[in-house]
Order: structure tokens, then sequence, then C-alpha cells
């Protein structure tokens, strides 16, 4: 297996002053740093969000994300406590795969590196990059099938009912 991970990815948030003037954020740095491994896997929590609609006054929306970085939120609980979205960037490495599993979330996934494999209960498909996933709370893994690159995927994961 390939240890040359992909680099930090950068996150840009924007804002507004009180006269509407738009302008980049500095409150966090724009490196994303990894948060946590799993199974030789790099996750990184991007953002995250209270149930909608989600208020920007006072900075909630990021107070609540930098409390979630200080907590190190873990991928297997892929919604914030009482709804809302996480945005994950997630880093396979070569050959690596997740366990099956389910997440009771809506999620989209958007592949932005390499190739993964998306395995279901019967059947698996091949997704490329700038292919995107509506995963729909269901039964899947992820592989990523190359012996010497890296794969990175984005997920976007809100909650849903069964």
């Amino acid at each position: 297996m390939a240890n040359n991970r992909l680099p930090n990815p950068n996150r840009y948030i924007t804002d507004s002053d009180v006269d509407g003037n738009s302008f980049f954020s500095t409150d966090l740095p724009a490196s994303v740093e990894a948060g946590s491994e799993l199974g030789g896997g790099v996750q990184r929590l991007v953002y995250q969000t209270e149930p909608p609609p989600v208020s920007l006054s006072g900075k909630n929306d990021l107070e609540r994300y930098k409390t979630a970085l200080q907590s190190k939120a873990p991928l297997v609980s892929p919604v914030p406590p009482g709804g809302g979205t996480n945005v994950w960037y997630n880093d396979i490495p070569p050959g690596g795969e997740s366990p099956m599993h389910r997440t009771v979330s809506l999620d989209f996934i958007i592949v932005l590196i390499g190739e993964v494999e998306l395995t279901l209960s019967n059947e698996t498909r091949m997704i490329k990059s700038g292919d995107m996933v509506v995963q729909r709370s269901s039964l899947h893994k992820w592989r990523n099938p190359s012996e010497t690159q890296w794969a990175r995927v984005v997920g976007i994961v809100s909650e849903c009912q069964p």
C-alpha cells in the first residue's frame, strides 16, 4: 500500500459584514486537517450545521463547527446530534475497504480523485472521478480498487427517517 497520502484540502468560508460586503472569513485556517482514521483511511470534517434553517447570526454555525472539530466527531455517527448536516472528506488508501454498513442518513457522495467501488447488498458499481451517488440509508461498503493511488470522496450527510 502506498503511504503517500493526499494533501490536506482547503476549505474557504465566506462571510458578510454589516454593510453586506462579502469577504473570506479568517475564523478558521483554510487547511482541513485529518480528524480521524478508520481502516487506514483518513476522514476530515469539513463543516457541520444544525438542522435547517441554519442560523448564521452571531456566527452560531461557526461556533458549532469549531465545537465539533474539538470533540473529534466520529465518522460512524455521520450526522450531528439532533439532526443537521455534516460535510466530510474521506481519503481511501490503495486497496482500502470499509466494512458493510448502513447509516440512518441521506448522503450525497462525490468522487473527487480516483475511482471507488460501491457495493450494495447484491451489486457493485465503479464510481469514477466526477460521479455522484445519492445514498438513501442503504447497506453498502466502499473500496478503492487501485493498488497505488489514494482516492478522495466528499460526502454531504444529513439525518433522515429510516
